[in-house]
């Protein structure tokens, strides 16, 4: 499924931003962040940081592919503010 940007922003996405994104900016607690990431070891600990101190009010995470359980557990521990909402692994095979 691919969709252009103005096809999204028709459905209220507003801002994309890349996991290693060094942006800074302001409080956004009032908007949802929806991640989808492979789970590599990179990614895990981008996100794990981004958790610690997170920008957005709430987090939906989707990985491209199994993520182990070790992952898992960090992600959690990260996230502190208990801002994770859901975990998927989705398969777009």
């Amino acid at each position: 499924m691919v969709f252009s940007q103005s096809e999204i922003l028709q459905k209220e996405v507003y801002l994309f931003e890349r996991i290693d994104s060094h942006a800074k900016w302001d409080n956004l607690k009032h908007m949802k962040c929806i991640v989808f990431l492979r789970p590599t070891t990179e990614n895990i600990a981008l996100l794990s940081k981004e958790l610690r101190r997170p920008k957005y009010g709430v987090y939906f995470i989707y990985f491209s592919n199994v993520v182990s359980k070790a992952d898992i557990k960090t992600l959690a521990e990260c996230d502190e503010q208990e801002t994770v909402r859901e975990v998927q692994e989705v398969f777009a095979d």
